[in-house]
Parts: C-alpha cells; sequence; structure tokens
C-alpha cells in the first residue's frame, strides 16, 4: 500500500497541503498519514516543562487539525492515520515518513511557527530522499 504524508500545524498553508494531500492520497489508493508535531523548542518535553498549559493546549490544537483532516479524508473513502508527535518539526516530520515508507510528503509553503517561518519546509527539502510536494 502506498503511504502519503501530510504535516499540519493549522496555519491556512497546512490547511491547503491537507486539501492537496487527500487528492494525491485518493489518486494513489493510499493511506494518508497526517501528522502534527508540537515543537519541543518552543513548548519543552511533556512533564518537564515549566509552560506546561501551553504545552496542552499545543497538543489539543494539533488533534484538532488533524482531526478536521481525518474527517474529509474519511468522507471521500480514503483511510487516514493521524499521529501527534513531539520533537524538532523537521526532524519528526523525516523520521515518521521514513518510518511509514512514505512514498511523498506534503507540506504548506509556511507555517504557523512563529520564528521559524518557513524553516520546517526548508529543513525538509533539503534533507529528504522522499518526493516532496510543496503546496
Amino acid at each position: 500500500m502506498t503511504e502519503v504524508l501530510v504535516a499540519v500545524d493549522g496555519s491556512d498553508y497546512a490547511h491547503q497541503a491537507a486539501e492537496h494531500a487527500i487528492e494525491v492520497a485518493g489518486e494513489r489508493g493510499a493511506t494518508l498519514h497526517c501528522l502534527c508535531v508540537v515543537d519541543e523548542r518552543k513548548y519543552g518535553e511533556p512533564a518537564l516543562s515549566s509552560d506546561e498549559a501551553s504545552m496542552v493546549l499545543a497538543e489539543d490544537h494539533g488533534h484538532k487539525c488533524a482531526t478536521e483532516v481525518k474527517e474529509i479524508a474519511d468522507s471521500k473513502g480514503i483511510p487516514v492515520v493521524i499521529d501527534i508527535r513531539h520533537g524538532v518539526p523537521d526532524e519528526v516530520i523525516l523520521d515518521y515518513a521514513r518510518d511509514i515508507g512514505a512514498e511523498v510528503i506534503i507540506l504548506g509553503k509556511h507555517g504557523d511557527h512563529g520564528e521559524h517561518i518557513g524553516g520546517v519546509r526548508h529543513h525538509v527539502e533539503q534533507r529528504s530522499d522522499i518526493d516532496l510536494i510543496v503546496v
């Protein structure tokens, strides 16, 4: 089975990437993996952060984003796996893509990472040996 990975963060670009990823997964008869990464550089590690409330909100936001993608894909009959992970986003995206044997990674041109805008996509582009679609 073909695996397609989309990383989402709640930004408009990520929403557009998710819509495109649903189309790609449908065309390829693939399982869509929707990943949201809670950036440990911003929120710290679970249960170790002095700002635990912000981390919990970030996790909730990630679940909301991924669940929205899942609902749309489910309505089109596309199998979806959602996952929320902690770490440095570009590293987690690449590790996850390799772990699932992704055929393609789909990302928004920019994300919702404040000071890291463009950085995640740029680092994935530079380090990935997996096809990348930037929306």
